[in-house]
């Protein structure tokens, strides 16, 4: 049941990474003013005797190995197949047709070199609380991001989180069970970018344990103040910023889209 989950979680998390690295880049705005409120037992990876289908993603013609899906055969319907890459380098083509099967739009936002390891490196990230604020895998524009200014003070600003909305809802609406057919078909190589890392252990685990980072986070509690840096804005509590900078990320989604993110996290965790 657990490889039924981790592809639509591991691009959710990709997709947070995105919007945290945006964040990072936006200078400060101009604020805004008024008084807005605030497994399947079927084994990882491709067996010895496997169906071939071409490849011309990459505007050549090459025989690539495929796999069948297990949650299909067991219902007894024809079993689709996926393509395989072979090895990590030169597996982006791959990776582009995949999501784009997933959901085209996510597709669009994808930063094309170095997919697998990239997504590999950034679930070890969130899994400390962390970030990558280079080599993210996706690319998404956000709209600045404006505090609200109210009496020579600033305000975290309700109408700022509503810029995430599409990219959440594109990624919230990856079928788990079509995403879970292509981590069955290519867990061995996402293990095989972990192993590169040299962090030791299985990329599952550390998979776990981003999930469990993510739901872990708390919304902030009323109105927050805000204080302008010479790029961006702070928190004026030294608490607040001191916090992770997977919090932080969370928090500028806005509740109800963190709330969403993790509702559908939630739904997904058990079944690892």
């Amino acid at each position: 049941m657990g490889k039924k989950i981790l592809v639509p979680v591991l691009i959710v998390i990709a997709g947070l990474i995105a919007i945290a690295w945006m964040l990072r880049q936006q200078p400060a705005t101009t604020p805004t003013t008024g008084s807005t409120a605030p497994q399947t037992s079927t084994p990882a990876g491709a067996p010895q005797s496997h169906p071939v289908i071409r490849d011309e993603t990459a505007g050549t013609m090459a025989e690539m190995p495929a796999i069948a899906t297990a949650r299909e055969e067991a219902d007894g319907a024809p079993a689709p197949v996926i393509a395989v890459p072979p090895q990590l380098d030169g597996s982006d083509a791959f990776v582009l047709q995949a999501v784009t099967e997933l959901s085209p739009q996510v597709a669009s936002w994808l930063i094309p070199q170095e997919q697998l390891r990239k997504w590999v490196t950034l679930v070890n990230l969130v899994a400390e609380g962390k970030f990558p604020v280079k080599e993210r895998p996706l690319s998404y524009e956000l709209q600045p991001f404006r505090a609200r200014k109210e009496n020579e003070r600033f305000w975290l600003d309700a109408a700022s989180f509503s810029r995430k909305d599409t990219l959440l809802t594109a990624l919230t609406a990856i079928p788990p069970s079509r995403a879970a057919d292509y981590f069955h078909a290519w867990e061995p190589l996402l293990q095989r970018a972990h192993d590169e890392l040299g962090i030791g252990g299985q990329f599952r685990d550390r998979l776990q344990l981003a999930i469990t980072r993510v739901n872990a986070v708390q919304p902030l509690q009323g109105d927050v103040e805000l204080k302008q840096s010479i790029i961006s804005y702070q928190y004026l509590d030294p608490i607040l910023e001191q916090s992770s900078a997977l919090e932080k990320l969370l928090w500028r989604l806005g509740p109800d889209n963190s709330a969403r993110l993790q509702a559908y996290l939630n739904q997904l965790a058990p079944l690892l």
